[in-house]
């Protein structure tokens, strides 16, 4: 009887932590987010550096993920070190001196995602659709972004470039 109750006892135990593995992960801010190619550029890490402690109304997140910010448990997500976007046909705009494309194809009814149009390494933020402070947010990001990656292209206005 020993012999079963050491096994049951590490049995338990192991499920124990792997519940709280499984449970770390899935509340994890990072969970699921890849950071950008070009994610260890230094660019990037002193955008995530200085990028604001409260965006939107919500909290940064600590995540061990290069060139990655994250605010509110994932409301919105901030990944630098991506590919600049080619001329597109997607809605662009300027905000603080930043020149934004709405990426069409990543977005969806529950997230709005934008990238900076004209440098690189291009920065990308995903946004919960329910935010309202979304234009604010923005603001504050770009004012991040302006002073450490160089614009060397612009869109042109609605309907991209």
């Amino acid at each position: 009887m020993p012999r079963t109750r050491t096994i049951l006892l590490g049995g338990a135990a192991a499920l124990c932590t792997a519940g709280a593995l499984a449970f770390a992960l899935v509340n994890d801010p990072a969970h699921d987010i890849r950071p950008g190619a070009d994610a260890r550029n230094p660019s990037c890490g002193r955008i995530t550096e200085e990028s604001p402690r409260e965006l939107g109304g919500r909290s940064r997140e600590e995540v061990d993920l290069p060139g990655v910010a994250v605010w509110g448990d994932g409301d919105v997500v901030l990944r630098c070190g991506l590919p600049a976007p080619p001329p597109t046909t997607d809605p662009c705009f300027e905000a603080g001196g930043v020149d934004w494309v709405i990426d069409l194809k990543k977005s969806t009814r529950d997230r709005k995602v934008i990238v900076t149009y004209g440098r690189s390494p291009a920065t990308e933020v995903t946004f919960a659709a329910d935010m309202t402070t979304t234009d604010a947010a923005i603001l504050g990001l770009s004012s991040t972004v302006a002073p450490l990656v160089e614009q060397t292209d612009q869109c042109i206005g609605p309907g991209g470039r």
